[in-house]
């Protein structure tokens, strides 16, 4: 027996014990494999041998599988399976909400954000739109704990931008600006002043590198740069710049 002919077996076996879980991770695990002999559908109909589960089964047919590469398939169906009940939700537009409800019939996800409340999604929607952020977004962190985000507003304002930085990665100041205004960190009147102190401390900072220019972005580094026997090494291995 071929190792393909071996996956197909594990997938009936996991389909056969009504183990979603299970049968997800070995298409997931093995999908270049087992593409060479199962067909999209045939992978979508073993799949959803694996469950009663209503909505379970909407995400499966949600997912269109053969309408794309597998992989994108696998990954539009993983996002999916991300979205739950209670589930804190990131928009670009609406900022950060709630998963509200899931409607297994219409293949709608219903979000409540700040000002816009049981905003509905379409499964396609919903995946190109939303996105689950990690405990540390700067977002989450207010929503969890208000008061100690607030503190680290008030007391420590560089922690806060590299905190956004981490969140949303590189950028320059104006988009920075952008953010913390929309996202009512700061008030638009008070941001020179917010912005001329927390640059100082910024300079400080090895972890942080303020460009000249307006436009370029703010860096944050994963680490501070060592100029030692590492970095000597590769430098010695540069050549000279052509002119």
């Amino acid at each position: 027996m071929n190792v393909n002919e071996t996956l197909v077996n594990e997938l009936n076996e996991c389909a056969q014990k009504r183990d979603f879980e299970c049968a997800f991770k070995l298409v997931r695990d093995n999908r270049v494999e087992l593409a060479k002999s199962i067909a999209p559908e045939g992978i979508k109909e073993l799949l959803k041998k694996t469950t009663q589960d209503r909505l379970l089964l909407s995400f499966l047919d949600g997912a269109d599988f053969g309408a794309a590469p597998l992989d994108k398939t696998l990954v539009f169906l993983e996002k999916l399976l991300s979205f739950q009940v209670g589930t804190l939700v990131l928009n670009d537009t609406w900022g950060l909400g709630t998963v509200k409800r899931l409607d297994y019939f219409y293949r709608k996800i219903t979000v409540d954000f700040k000002m816009k409340r049981g905003h509905q999604f379409s499964y396609d929607a919903a995946v190109d739109m939303l996105e689950v952020p990690s405990e540390n977004h700067v977002l989450v962190m207010r929503h969890a704990d208000p008061a100690a985000f607030e503190a680290m507003l008030k007391d420590k304002p560089a922690d806060f931008v590299k905190a956004v930085l981490k969140s949303y990665g590189d950028m320059p100041v104006t988009k920075l600006e952008t953010i913390c205004v929309n996202n009512g960190f700061v008030k638009s009147v008070n941001w020179k002043k917010f912005w001329e102190t927390v640059r100082v401390e910024l300079r400080k900072d090895q972890l942080v590198e303020i460009p000249v220019k307006r436009t370029d972005p703010i860096r944050l580094k994963a680490s501070v740069e060592n100029y030692g026997d590492v970095w000597l090494t590769a430098f010695s291995h540069e050549t000279d710049p052509k002119l």
